[in-house]
């Protein structure tokens, strides 16, 4: 009984001093500040960074053509329509200086793809970039081009375009950049829709209200072997070559490189840009342009 009464009682003074400790260091300063920072850990956290309304980089231009995504991959069987501008302010690419110099560019760009298609040959490997058709406009270029896989049309777009800039800035006189933004690319991927840009790019002067007699002398039209033999009746609404911002005695200047200026065509390496668009009929003269 003794021992059970002096257990119960030590178990009371253990209880009473737990209790006195607990007090005091409620009491204490000390767990008044552990308390305010276990408090101040659970506040939420506002840092910079990450996906904000607004952020990113901004568009160039009132139209910006594409953004800065990574492009997707490209079948060598699939041609692909191109589109670039220029920078708002430059003269006009239909003059007969400026349009020399496309072309000459074009040649260059097609005479390196000659060398490269003789050295890999050898390896067996397809035909690299080339422009099949193009037609220059007053501050825009189109191209129908071919190439084997991404890195080649990518590559082949890019060393085409610093031709032309570096030809036309001697030309004007000025340093800088020449196109606007990146280009614009468009896969064809049946025979009508590569009809459809044939008709695009060889007759888009008439898409922008000219017509002339014949095809365009500043495209890859008088070399183009698709016309309809029989063409329909064509009105002249302005003189040959005419075009906004093309200054005077343009249409004497497209005549003399409608005769001097011509440039061999390549011929197509894809069945769809070589023969599978006649499946649906050759061009007319007087066709406008109607891109699906």
């Amino acid at each position: 009984m003794k021992r059970t009464a002096r257990s119960s009682q030590r178990k009371q003074d253990s209880g009473s001093v737990k209790v006195k400790h607990a007090k005091r260091a409620a009491r204490s300063p000390r767990s008044r500040v552990r308390k305010q920072r276990a408090q101040q850990t659970e506040l939420p956290f506002r840092g910079w960074g990450g996906a904000r309304p607004g952020a990113g980089r901004k568009p160039k231009g009132e139209r910006p053509m594409l953004p800065h995504d990574k492009r997707p991959s490209h079948k060598a069987s699939v041609p692909v329509l191109i589109t670039t501008k220029l920078l708002p302010g430059l003269p006009s690419l239909r003059r007969p200086g400026e349009a020399a110099r496309i072309r000459a560019a074009l040649a260059g760009a097609r005479r390196s793809a000659n060398s490269r298609n003789g050295e890999s040959s050898a390896g067996g490997r397809s035909a690299p970039f080339q422009v099949v058709h193009y037609s220059i406009q007053s501050n825009h270029l189109h191209l129908l081009v071919e190439a084997p896989d991404r890195a080649a049309l990518t590559g082949g777009m890019r060393s085409l375009l610093v031709r032309i800039a570096r030809a036309l800035n001697r030309l004007w006189g000025r340093t800088g950049r020449v196109f606007a933004d990146r280009f614009h690319e468009r896969e064809l991927r049946n025979p009508r829709q590569v009809r459809n840009a044939l008709v695009y790019v060889l007759q888009n002067l008439r898409r922008h209200g000219i017509c002339m007699d014949g095809p365009d002398p500043l495209s890859s039209g008088p070399e183009f072997d698709g016309w309809r033999p029989t063409a329909a009746r064509i009105t002249r609404n302005e003189p040959l070559g005419s075009t906004r911002g093309g200054g005077a005695g343009a249409g004497r200047g497209l005549r003399t490189l409608s005769r001097a200026g011509r440039i061999d065509l390549p011929r197509p390496s894809t069945w769809l840009l070589g023969v599978g668009w006649q499946r649906h009929g050759l061009i007319d003269l007087d066709e406008r342009p109607v891109l699906r």
